[in-house]
């Protein structure tokens, strides 16, 4: 009869052990879906202005110089580097959307990640 008890006691012990661990680690999982809830909130953040700054540079690339006639003409190597210095920021721009694209991507798939992992442990947990 002892022996019954004690593995009835130990039985209930462990299976609330048991849940409590899934409990934390469910609750670590969600902090860590909202850490990239975040970092891809911020990250698509960071792409919307640079995909303004970069378009803000192609119009202006688009106009031209000297529209009036009252004004001089502009000393041709201060427009070729003032072009070319344009023309390397818009590519800075777009290399860097390209990472903010790809960044947000993998924050995507990782969010998926911990989302089904929080739906097995919920299925778990009683």
């Amino acid at each position: 009869m002892k022996h019954i008890l004690l593995f009835l006691l130990l039985f209930v012990s462990g299976t609330a052990f048991a849940e409590t661990g899934a409990q934390d680690e469910l609750n670590q999982l969600e902090a860590e879906l909202n850490g990239v809830r975040q970092e891809q909130q911020s990250v698509y953040q960071n792409y919307q202005m640079t995909k303004e700054l970069r378009l803000t540079e192609v119009q202006e690339s688009s106009q031209p110089y000297g529209a009036s006639i009252n004004t001089p003409p502009p000393n041709y190597d201060d427009v070729m580097r003032e072009q070319l210095e344009r023309e390397q920021r818009i590519q800075q721009y777009s290399d860097e959307l390209k990472n903010l694209s790809e960044r947000y991507l993998e924050l995507e798939e990782e969010r998926k990640m911990l989302l089904e992992q929080i739906r097995e442990l919920k299925r778990q947990i009683p």
